[in-house]
């Protein structure tokens, strides 16, 4: 799954320094969760602002944090993906029709 945003943070306001810091808002909590849930790869890929409250990250299958980009840092993330790894069988129960 890709989930582009794009967070800019307000003059004063909280500045994240942890990825899912339970002081974070929720979004990053959210990609662990999405990943897990569908067993799928899952890239939030935000915009490189000054102070932003979000970072671009990439979460494994399992809900695990694979990478993410440093706060406040402009820069591409990378991440080698080991597809197999994505199963996609949390979210096969949802099918209604076989393949």
């Amino acid at each position: 799954m890709f989930h582009p945003h794009a967070h800019v943070a307000e003059p004063g306001s909280y500045r994240p320094a942890t990825f899912a810091d339970p002081a974070n808002t929720f979004h990053e909590k959210a990609i662990l969760c999405r990943a897990a849930e569908n067993t799928c790869f899952f890239a939030s890929v935000n915009c490189a602002s000054d102070g932003s409250g979000t970072t671009s990250a990439v979460a494994r299958p399992d809900g695990t944090l694979q990478c993410f980009r440093p706060y406040g840092r402009e820069g591409l993330l990378l991440a080698d993906l080991d597809l197999g790894a994505a199963t996609g069988f949390l979210a096969s129960r949802c099918r209604t029709s076989p393949m």
